[in-house]
């Protein structure tokens, strides 16, 4: 075994969402850091790429760097071509950031598994939009399931997406660590810390503004939100206002056909989509957090609501209660009466707003910051290629 690790960094696959700025943070650091016990090589997508150039990171000019035009994802061709280019490099490691890779490479291969589908979704939640939606998606991720049994070592960013793993597959657990992801750098950087408010006072003049930071995925459940605002409607009119974050699109078209129908155009509006740079304004100009997600592995808008000192309402599942913990009001969010009762309770002049915020000013901190994260990923790694050659670990199946 060498004194000095050659890893390869692929990210060929993170080519849209949170992924991208996941991986453009992870590269920033490993090029800045002054361990030498790593030597790292890059493959990644076009969208990384851009993202580094706007850091002043130039991956056309730096021979660590590759760029993967088409997706490994997308493409057969794509893959054989980038897997005989990874095994003529002949890197100690191979460490994936969000698998599955699709390759299949001859060096010791880590993978982080992030996607819900795979790890811990019910029956039921493959089918959110529809039957034939629903059976592609069961054939899809039972493909991506299979691909991730190419790795040799797993990391996940929950408990629940690790249980959820191991129970529908012949892993062990010795082979699988849980690793949480981190604040993004533009809220730590927007405040020093994390944020204690104080309750708003809700009026017909300024209503409740409620933050929905959600892409229009069917799991994303955002359907709920107009029979929610009904709701509220009947109970507390004008004392609430939700703010939604989707392009145009079919969900946002359905839910604000459904508001203007109802006469509720002003208590739903959509600000559209915002970038890293806004979020933290955002956040701030907010004064809650409904989120009614059906599946995730790790949101980071939990992290951000806390970082900002906006309580949570969310839905009650393990992915939720593994980040939030106490922070949150978790409920049915297939019930519009009981999403709506939650947030009544910021109505009723007790503690429950200082009390989350409370609660989320200590839960956030008890996450690693991308710095952390970076640091208990490379020693993985070292530990793990120790490992492998001291042949104290089984080899993962297929």
């Amino acid at each position: 075994m060498t004194s000095q690790l050659i890893c390869l960094f692929n990210a060929a696959n993170n080519t849209m969402g949170g992924g991208i700025q996941t991986a453009t943070n992870f590269i920033r650091l490993a090029v800045t850091s002054t361990d030498t016990r790593i030597t790292w090589h890059f493959l990644i997508s076009p969208q990384i790429a851009r993202n580094l150039e706007a850091l002043e990171i130039d991956p056309q000019g730096d021979p660590r760097f590759e760029v993967a035009s088409i997706s490994p994802a997308r493409s057969r061709a794509a893959r054989r071509m980038w897997a005989r280019h990874i095994d003529a490099m002949a890197p100690d490691l191979v460490y994936t950031m969000s698998g599955p890779a699709y390759l299949r490479v001859s060096a010791p291969h880590v993978m982080g598994c992030s996607n819900a589908y795979i790890s811990h979704a019910r029956f039921g939640q493959y089918f959110g939009a529809g039957m034939k939606a629903g059976v592609r998606k069961l054939m899809e991720s039972t493909f991506k399931w299979a691909h991730t049994h190419r790795a040799d070592y797993l990391i996940f960013q929950t408990e629940s997406a690790r249980s959820g793993f191991l129970r529908r597959s012949i892993w062990r657990r010795a082979q699988t660590s849980v690793i949480a992801n981190a604040l993004g750098r533009s809220f730590t950087e927007a405040l020093p810390g994390p944020l204690l408010r104080s309750a708003p006072k809700p009026s017909l003049a300024r209503p409740l503004s409620v933050l929905v930071p959600s892409a229009g995925y069917a799991h994303k459940n955002l359907d709920i939100v107009l029979s929610t605002a009904k709701r509220l409607h009947t109970m507390h009119p004008g004392l609430f206002r939700f703010v939604l974050t989707l392009p145009d699109c079919d969900v946002w078209r359905r839910i604000s056909d459904g508001a203007r129908q109802a006469g509720l155009e002003e208590m739903i509006v959509n600000r559209g989509p915002f970038t890293a740079a806004e979020a933290p304004e955002m956040y701030r100009q907010s004064d809650l957090m409904f989120l009614p997600t059906r599946l995730e592995t790790f949101s980071g808008s939990y992290l951000e609501a806390m970082w900002c000192g906006l309580p949570i309402v969310t839905s009650d599942f393990g992915f939720a209660r593994d980040i939030c913990g106490p922070a949150a009001l978790y409920v049915d969010s297939l019930s519009s009466l009981d999403c709506a009762t939650a947030l009544t309770r910021f109505l009723d002049g007790g503690d429950t707003f200082e009390r989350l915020v409370s609660e989320g000013h200590r839960q956030v901190q008890t996450f690693p910051t991308l710095t952390q994260r970076y640091e208990a990923i490379v020693e993985l790694l070292l530990a793990f290629n120790s490992q492998v050659h001291s042949r104290a670990i089984l080899w993962a199946p297929l």
